[in-house]
């Protein structure tokens, strides 16, 4: 996950995307192995190897969420 840099988040539409990499992506699609499973106005959260991540917008930092 080091090598995804969420650089906006475009929310609020039928469709949310992210700008990540240069590049925009919707739910549903993957980035360096990760996918994406959701975007909203705080970030987008990722499920990357079985854990779930959450990478918030722009600005602040990445956080690891304990699925049980």
């Amino acid at each position: 996950l080091n090598k995804v840099s969420v650089q906006g988040i475009i929310w609020g539409v039928s469709t949310p995307q992210a700008i990540i990499n240069d590049k925009v992506f919707t739910i549903g699609d993957s980035i360096e192995g990760a996918q994406i499973l959701s975007i909203d106005k705080r970030g987008i959260t990722l499920s990357y190897y079985g854990e779930v991540f959450d990478l918030p917008s722009p600005g602040q930092g990445a956080m690891r969420k304990d699925v049980k």
